[in-house]
């Protein structure tokens, strides 16, 4: 079968001639997509060939990015008018609800950070092309539910913790408007609220580090997360002594003391309390900060999310 005819036109910028011969042509953006036509062609595709979605999510999410990219340069070609925004957005919105179904057939890292990159080059896009509020927060709007409905649908879990973070983060991309709520934080990362103290504990143990430089990548300062960002500064300076005295040689501790004593999240009472794990007194400490102002984790402005998703897109043969 021929997949790429399973998919929409490609996106172009065409000529409307006006009536006043003298006068440019208008350059007019066409994508028309149908996203449920589209779903069920692939549907339909998929059980004619007997292929699983697993199988063919890398060569779908290549052809994605493809059609993603020829649409942004189409529109970047076109006059820009209110009719090239609203195309712009709709064809967007139709890829993000294609995107949204194919992952969630197989929502595994690497396809994750497919998903990933589709999305944070779209919200860049919108951004930089000063498209207006209520156009592009539509399509914020739809990543927002759609990621809540995947943290949801693929909660965490003591053997599994990688696979929907970098969801999380993207959620930081698109605006102050789209904030989790704590709740939802402390159910994704299987943190209990305890009845008699009021204090947080993690019965599930010990987070790995991805997951906590993603949760203070995403928390930040922000006052709402104050109290959550208090007990993951306590849980990592018990996981750090608890590694230190069993895994004496273990990468993961090293990577996090690193990483750690340049957050710029974190308290310098906590940077020192580190320190003092692996026996740094402040001069030391101070010497390791000064070394690098980051390590295996970009922290605040250094952070380019499309960047990173660039770095980690899987190179998988299709």
């Amino acid at each position: 079968m021929n997949w790429e005819a399973v998919f929409w036109n490609n996106p172009v910028c065409e000529q409307e001639p006006l009536a006043d011969s003298t006068e440019p042509p208008r350059q007019k953006l066409i994508c028309a997509i149908n996203a449920n036509r589209l779903i069920i062609q692939y549907k339909a595709a998929i059980k004619e060939t007997g292929v699983t979605y697993g199988d063919l999510l890398n060569y779908t999410f290549a052809i994605i990015e493809n059609k993603l990219e020829k649409l942004l340069r189409a529109y970047i070609d076109s006059d820009k008018s209110d009719r090239d925004r609203k195309r712009l957005t709709n064809a967007l919105l139709a890829i993000m609800e294609f995107g949204f179904f194919v992952y969630s057939a197989s929502p595994k890292v690497n396809h994750t950070i497919r998903l990933s990159r589709i999305v944070a080059t779209s919200v860049d896009f919108l951004h930089k092309q000063g498209i207006p509020y209520e156009q592009k927060h539509l399509l914020f709007k739809y990543v927002h539910d759609n990621v809540m409905q995947q943290l949801e649908k693929n909660k965490m879990d003591v053997h599994r913790e990688v696979e929907s973070l970098y969801l999380l983060i993207l959620l930081s991309q698109i605006g102050r408007e789209y904030w989790l709520p704590t709740s939802v934080l402390l159910g994704h990362f299987l943190i209990e609220e305890e009845e008699s103290t009021g204090g947080y504990i993690r019965p599930a143990g010990f987070m790995n580090h991805f997951s906590i430089t993603i949760l203070l990548s995403y928390i930040k300062d922000k006052v709402r997360y104050a109290k959550l960002k208090n007990f993951l500064e306590a849980h990592t300076i018990a996981k750090l002594d608890y590694m230190k005295v069993h895994c004496p040689n273990d990468a993961e501790t090293l990577i996090m003391l690193l990483d750690l004593v340049v957050c710029p999240y974190i308290s310098a009472h906590t940077k020192s309390a580190i320190g003092n794990i692996f026996k740094l007194d402040s001069a030391a400490l101070a010497s390791v900060q000064a070394a690098n102002d980051y390590w295996f984790t970009a922290w605040g402005d250094k952070f380019n999310l499309g960047k990173e998703l660039d770095s980690k897109r899987s190179r998988e043969v299709y």
